[in-house]
């Protein structure tokens, strides 16, 4: 899910989401209404886009968890260009979510099926393997740079800071939740507020924290609320409210970025199970 400031001029007031049709669809920033496919269904052989990002050439680079690949897509007309990281590259990956680095090079959060789990590296001009810039994890699933340039990693059931130039752990944002308690957070995303929220997708729950304290804030949106349930993955618009992906009612729903109170459903109607 992209929307506003993580997205090209002319995507600014747009909303992007992925879905197991295999394709990426968009949706007016403003009204929800659908605007038809961006990259249509198994484009370049695109099969689970689990995550995707513009990069600094304007293009779109899109996880394609069942090829071990990620895949470059035109970023104005959504055509199929290449396979930026091939399948096998790097020792193999299971690609979720991707992010462009300070240094400009494109980290892949691995889950670990194709290869170790952690994140991985690549040149972010040619698509060439680098290194493993955060190994042996467990299981890998959101990375995001913070605003004090550190990575934080969400993997095996907790928030991890990580040195964003060294890859040098730091300390742990949100910890794993008691044993027998099967919260699995998926992603970790930063508020206009400067804090950190975090979706736990088998917790039903929408968590924040303070990055500088360390504090666990509570909880921003509770399960049921709006809808909430199986949300996959989240993000803040340019109207600073919170979206939130919906995996199995093929909808995004919305919630207030200061309240976490719901604002109804923003898109919905999404064919295949909505991903990201």
């Amino acid at each position: 899910i992209l929307l506003g400031a993580n997205t090209p001029t002319a995507f600014a007031q747009d909303l992007l989401v992925s879905s197991m049709d295999n394709g990426i669809r968009r949706y007016d920033g403003t009204t929800g209404a659908s605007k038809g496919d961006f990259v249509s269904p198994g484009s370049g052989g695109l099969n689970g886009p689990t995550g995707f990002v513009f990069g600094p050439d304007g293009n779109l680079y899109v996880s394609s968890i069942y090829t071990g690949s990620v895949k470059r897509y035109n970023g104005v007309t959504g055509a199929y260009i290449d396979e930026f990281v091939p399948e096998g590259s790097g020792g193999g990956i299971e690609p979720y979510e991707l992010v462009f680095g300070p240094d400009g090079n494109l980290y892949v959060a691995n889950g670990g099926d194709f290869g170790d789990a952690g994140v991985k590296r690549f040149n972010g001009t040619t698509g060439a393997f680098i290194d493993e810039f955060i190994p042996d994890l467990v299981y890998t699933s959101g990375i995001e740079f913070g605003p004090d340039g550190r990575l934080y990693v969400t993997d095996g059931g907790a928030v991890r800071r990580y040195s964003g130039t060294t890859g040098a752990f730091i300390d742990t944002i949100a910890p794993e939740d008691p044993p027998g308690v099967p919260s699995v957070p998926t992603v970790a995303k930063f508020g206009p507020d400067g804090n950190l929220y975090v979706n736990y997708f088998y917790g039903h729950r929408i968590q924040r924290f303070n990055v500088v304290t360390g504090a666990d804030m509570g909880t921003f949106v509770p399960g049921g609320s709006g809808g909430l349930f199986w949300v996959y993955n989240i993000a803040f618009g340019p109207d600073h409210n919170l979206y939130a992906v919906e995996r199995y009612a093929h909808a995004v729903n919305r919630y207030d970025g200061v309240t976490g109170a719901p604002l109804g459903a923003f898109a919905s109607g999404i064919p295949g199970e909505v991903l990201c």
